[in-house]
């Protein structure tokens, strides 16, 4: 009989094994501070899998020890989420990309002036890239007004491929200052990826 750690979970294209995406986690409670932070926050939710098809499990989510976490991992966790709403002095910045610019470069471009447009103003905390090849952002907390007068340049400079705001449009990079949920830095992706904190140049207004 297989143990419940040796049992797989398809993510993606990949089976993982619930013990191998316990170990991603074991070194992330361990050695990331921030991820120990928002995952214990009231109101994480998760998505488990069961069979081929991702769930979003939002009741009794409560993480105050690894022991918890671990207990979410064997009830088919996988991803771990945090509403925009929990988050205190920060906000996160969604910046989706769709299939046809994900390899051609502009969304880098993309992100390096919203990046230098955003630190006159307010300090970067991390970027991550997201699974579907776009990106958050993640800020000190600032005035939604604001947000928009730092981004807008970016949208108004490169329009035939940019949007700024919740009305996203298939054939353009869509800047979204308005999820109402954000994935935790490093959490797994139900699609067998990682959300992974890039590096990015300092001079982030302190």
């Amino acid at each position: 009989m297989i143990s419940t750690w040796d049992k797989t979970l398809k993510l993606g294209k990949k089976k993982v094994t619930k013990k191998q995406i316990l170990r991603h986690y074991a070194r992330l409670w361990k050695n990331d501070p921030e991820f120990r932070r928002l995952v214990k926050r009231d109101g994480v939710f998760v998505r488990a899998v069961y069979g081929n098809r991702p769930v979003i499990k939002r009741r009794n989510i409560k993480v105050k020890s690894f022991e918890d976490l671990k207990e979410l991992i064997k009830e088919h966790a996988v991803e771990f989420h945090i509403p925009q709403r929990k988050l205190d002095k920060e906000i996160a910045i969604d910046v989706d990309v769709p299939k046809k610019l994900k390899n051609n470069g502009k969304k880098n471009v993309v992100l390096d002036e919203c990046l230098q447009n955003l630190k006159r103003e307010t300090r970067v905390k991390a970027v991550v890239k997201t699974p579907d090849g776009g990106f958050h952002i993640h800020i000190k907390k600032i005035p939604k007004r604001k947000l928009f007068k730092l981004l807008k340049p970016v949208e108004q400079k490169h329009s035939d491929y940019v949007i700024l705001g919740k009305k996203k449009k298939r054939n353009k990079i869509n800047i979204d200052v308005a999820e109402p949920n954000i994935a935790i830095p490093g959490s797994l992706s139900v699609y067998g990826s990682v959300y992974k904190k890039l590096k990015h140049v300092g001079g982030d207004k302190k």
